[in-house]
């Protein structure tokens, strides 16, 4: 396959497992609509979960036709850890909203440090 188009593949997933969870976000934030957390929910399951699911297999694939350079190892260390935060958002759809608000609340503060440096990883590929 040509890694062109899993790299359009990784960039659109990561640009759909932002996006509308990021404005799902806000907009839950900015009510106390319980009713907006099943919807919320399927965002986060129709979503969300598959766009993060991409594009995690694009980048290992990506990394493995590459072969690995050092730079991917330290992101694909990484991915246990979003892996995680992914699961309690999941977790946090069922909850309730003070719940969910509270889980995310920290979700968010992590993404903010982690996608910067992943971005940092993949654009300008250092020698590590």
């Amino acid at each position: 396959m040509d890694i062109l188009i899993l790299l359009y593949l990784h960039i659109g997933s990561a640009l759909l497992w932002v996006g509308p969870t990021t404005g799902a976000y806000v907009l839950m934030r900015s009510t106390n609509d319980s009713r907006l957390i099943p919807i919320y929910r399927k965002m986060v399951t129709w979503v969300e979960l598959p766009s993060a699911i991409t594009l995690f297999l694009t980048g290992l694939t990506m990394a493995w036709l590459l072969g690995f350079p050092p730079w991917s190892k330290v992101a694909l260390g990484m991915a246990p850890f979003m892996a995680t935060a992914e699961v309690v958002h999941y977790l946090s759809c069922s909850k309730g909203i003070d719940m969910l608000r509270r889980n995310v609340d920290k979700i968010a503060a992590f993404w903010t440090v982690v996608t910067p440096f992943l971005l940092y990883l993949m654009i300008f590929q250092p020698k590590l």
